[in-house]
């Protein structure tokens, strides 16, 4: 038996997000207008009955460039927690948390492709220099955005 009295479930949904992309204003703010439109597609995917035991909807505004940079830069801050515990001190230049921001985000999807472009484009290239014997134990590294991408500099 499992008691829910003082349980909170949050729920995300992207039913609707094609009316939010067209429907911010130019301070980032959802129009009413297109808040509307995706409550009534929210309407016509659920049934009456499930939404009636949901306490709260919110419609959430697009994320900043900025949000996306801190997303990526914690997403960054793990990667180089996964290093210093193989003894491997990594960095990243700024221009790298932008790029991962700009190639990892997508206005329909949000920040979710995120992750897939951490592994892409830092996680796999670093294995790789890993594997190679460019990167080992007691190195100090620089992730750098090159022409080529992120490349690994030993400091």
């Amino acid at each position: 038996t499992v008691d829910f009295k003082n349980t909170i479930i949050i729920m995300t949904s992207n039913i609707g997000s094609q009316y939010l992309l067209d429907g911010i204003d130019e301070n980032g703010e959802i129009k009413e207008e297109a808040s509307e439109m995706v409550m009534n597609d929210l309407r016509q995917h659920f049934r009456p009955e499930f939404l009636n035991r949901v306490d709260d909807i919110i419609v959430f505004d697009s994320l900043t460039d900025a949000e996306i940079n801190q997303i990526a830069s914690l997403l960054l801050s793990e990667v180089i927690l996964r290093m210093k515990e193989k003894e491997i001190t990594l960095s990243f230049d700024e221009e790298v948390i932008r790029f991962l921001g700009k190639e990892g985000f997508d206005p329909q999807y949000g920040a979710r492709p995120l992750r897939r472009a951490m592994v892409r484009l830092v996680e796999d290239p670093l294995s790789e220099a890993m594997l190679n014997g460019q990167v080992k134990k007691g190195d100090t590294i620089r992730g750098v955005l090159t022409e080529q991408g992120i490349v690994f500099e030993n400091q």
